[in-house]
């Protein structure tokens, strides 16, 4: 059902919402108002870029269409940002972690080169930054999201080698993803991921 707004001097009220949630990327929200069109001009120019929506925090206003069909009106407000349950720690928004089967090449030290395979963990961190100064680094930093070895190497291909390849690797942590948004004045994005991979130790 349709809810009265109560912006401004006019009242509008919100004929839909549709939310489009993006794994890695922003969200999207896009608002349909409607009301009567001689409030139109008034009910438009408050809605001015940066603004948030009623009950949508980390949503940031980025563009807005009207039209006028007769003594009905109508606004589109599109948003963009992240659609969060629940607001966490440090301005984090979300957190995902995920599993995938990756390999490494390793050198035993009878010179030769055997490929393996393991499971490589990821986290993105999703978070809002507001301050004068746009983020320029990371603020998390990469960790082992579940129980599962990280370090178990298996599957070697070619399946039979001599040497040995104890000591020849090492867990790293690297940074693989670093978005950043303006959303608003003094109002950041930022997308962070990083992965927990297997490399050669030389």
């Amino acid at each position: 059902m349709s809810t009265a707004l109560g912006v401004g001097t006019t009242t509008f009220r919100e004929a839909s919402v549709e939310e489009g949630v993006a794994r890695d990327g922003l969200d999207s929200l896009t608002v349909t108002l409607r009301g009567k069109a001689t409030g139109l001009a008034v009910e438009s120019a408050l809605w001015t870029r940066g603004r948030t929506y009623p009950g949508y925090t980390s949503m940031y206003l980025q563009s807005k269409s009207t039209a006028d069909r007769g003594p009905v009106a109508e606004i589109v407000l599109n948003f963009i940002g992240f659609i969060e349950s629940s607001s966490l720690e440090g301005g984090l928004v979300d957190l995902d972690d995920g599993i995938s089967l990756s390999s490494v090449t390793l050198n035993t030290d009878e010179d030769e080169d055997v490929t393996f395979s393991y499971y490589a963990q990821s986290s993105t961190w999703k978070w809002i930054s507001r301050g004068p100064s746009k983020p320029e680094q990371p603020k998390f930093r990469a960790v082992v999201p579940s129980a599962i070895n990280t370090s178990n190497l298996f599957s070697p291909y070619p399946p039979n080698y001599n040497g040995s390849i104890a000591g020849r690797s090492k867990n790293e942590g690297r940074l693989a993803q670093f978005q950043r948004s303006r959303l608003a004045p003094s109002v950041w994005s930022v997308i962070e991921t990083w992965e927990t991979i297997i490399v050669p130790d030389l």
